[in-house]
């Protein structure tokens, strides 16, 4: 693609899109997160401390938002095999965007290795 003068233009990224797949993937996670939480479906409550399944919820949504934020429609639509071998098309991506989704990713595992271990009576 052109701009007006010609040349080349940067890749830029498209921060709508990303903070929507970011959203999106949090919701998700979270989701999935209180599943991973739970003691089944046959006895209800938590296999971890009271006040630790608010962060390992939180961070297990942040992981997925991370993901989401990072591979947007390809994650959610794409069979499993383009997920794992992408084609590089996707330019929407800037490495900033890619920093950020790595350091939400990174920050999600810290609060749900954190709430493992502080159950496991570890920290």
């Amino acid at each position: 693609m052109d701009g007006y003068d010609g040349k080349p233009m940067k890749p830029k990224a498209d921060w709508l899109a990303w903070w929507i797949q970011l959203i999106f993937g949090i919701v998700v996670g979270s989701l999935l997160g209180c599943a991973l939480a739970s003691k089944g479906r046959y006895s209800p409550g938590w296999w971890l401390d009271g006040n630790l399944v608010f962060p390992f919820v939180i961070g297990a949504g942040l992981i997925a938002g991370a993901f989401a934020s990072q591979f947007g429609d390809r994650l959610w639509m794409e069979n499993f095999s383009k997920f794992i071998f992408p084609d590089d098309s996707d330019i929407h991506q800037t490495s900033f965007s890619r920093l950020c989704s790595v350091l939400i990713g990174v920050a999600g595992a810290g609060m749900m290795i954190y709430a493992i271990l502080s159950t496991m009576k570890v920290i």
